[in-house]
């Protein structure tokens, strides 16, 4: 019988040491990310969670279109890259035209960007299931 306990007993035990081999590797992987000068703090490019507007894609439009003026300027544009970052709270915080210093911004840039500052709370991001902020590049397109 003894002989018997050690054969079943063995098999958990390798079983137990690979289940925390496996977790120390995943605790290692993290999610990609980098410094964002802008928010001054790391952000997550992706994350295992996007961050979600209330409602999703279709209200985010919505309140773009909304919210947007077109300024009086010379040259039309119509389409935008923005980025931002979504933080842990769900706030929008370092918004800017992708590419562009402030300095070079259209006054639909200018006018853009500022609704973006203003649009409600998001669904924050995650990674391993926590937390993170998240640099998001937002296509608009008029």
């Amino acid at each position: 019988m003894k002989e018997l306990c050690i054969i079943f007993l063995l098999p958990l035990f390798i079983s137990d040491n690979m289940f925390d081999n496996s977790h120390e590797k995943q605790r290692a992987i993290a999610c990609p990310h980098e410094y964002d000068s802008l928010a001054k703090m790391i952000v997550y490019t992706y994350v295992d969670k996007e961050p979600e507007y209330p409602g999703g894609s279709p209200e985010l439009m919505k309140f773009i279109a909304k919210n947007f003026h077109y300024p009086n300027q010379d040259d039309f544009q119509g389409s935008f890259q923005i980025q931002f970052v979504v933080n842990k709270q769900g706030s929008i915080i370092a918004a800017r035209i992708k590419g562009k210093k402030q300095s070079d911004l259209t006054l639909a840039e200018k006018e853009l960007l500022k609704v973006v500052c203003k649009m409600p709370k998001w669904k924050s991001g995650r990674c391993r299931d926590r937390l993170v902020p998240v640099k998001i590049t937002l296509p608009v397109y008029l």
